[in-house]
């Protein structure tokens, strides 16, 4: 059934990857906060194609565009709330129409590139994006064409500080929170099914 799966192939520069639907950091990033993305395997490779296209499209924005609030408000005055994404990662169109960064999305890069996210977390504080209860949920570029204005949005989301909070813990202990879901038997067993390889590069589409 895995196998069979259809999954659509794409590179970028010397990386290649498969393809989400919204192209967005959380779909990447997200299972590597509690499944192994082995060396040589098509999921290690999805992390660093993920990262190349998702710093190619920020410029000299912080990179990191994933699901989140942005600056746009229902009629109760909340922050809307979407999958943001990029284009070159994503299947569904006009993923580039938009870009509105999430400082969470830099943490979950932390145990991929660990220095690049760093950098990336310090330029989120430069914009003033941090309040009483850590980092705001995102920074909204759209309608603006100048790339140095911005709006903040002034919310904290519990799931986003929590999968920043896991992804610091599998840094500074050694992918704790990976070693802990992998020691359940199934998960164990199922194993062999994150050494699947990239495909040939002769069959994966550039864009």
């Amino acid at each position: 059934h895995w196998g069979a799966t259809g999954r659509n192939a794409a590179k970028q520069g010397r990386y290649a990857g498969f393809l989400s639907w919204t192209g967005t950091m959380f779909e990447y990033f997200m299972p590597n906060l509690f499944l192994p993305a082995l060396k040589g395997s098509a999921s290690s490779e999805a992390l660093y194609f993920c990262l190349y296209c998702q710093r190619k499209r920020a410029g000299r924005r912080p990179f990191g565009v994933s699901e989140s609030s942005y600056n746009v408000f229902d009629t109760n005055g909340n922050y809307s709330y979407k999958a943001h994404g990029v284009q070159a990662l994503g299947i569904k169109c006009g993923l580039d129409e938009e870009y509105v960064a999430s400082p969470y999305s830099s943490f979950l890069t932390l145990t991929t590139a660990l220095k690049p996210s760093l950098k990336n977390i310090a330029r989120f504080l430069k914009l003033r994006m941090y309040g009483n209860y850590g980092f705001y949920e995102a920074v909204d570029f759209t309608n603006n064409k100048n790339e140095q204005k911005y709006n903040v949005v002034k919310s904290c989301m519990v799931h986003h500080v929590g999968m920043s909070f896991v992804s610091v813990a599998n840094v500074m202990n050694w992918q704790c929170m990976q070693r802990r879901f992998m020691r359940d038997r199934t998960m164990k067993g199922a194993k062999n099914l994150l050494e699947e390889k990239i495909p040939d590069a002769s069959k994966t589409a550039a864009l």
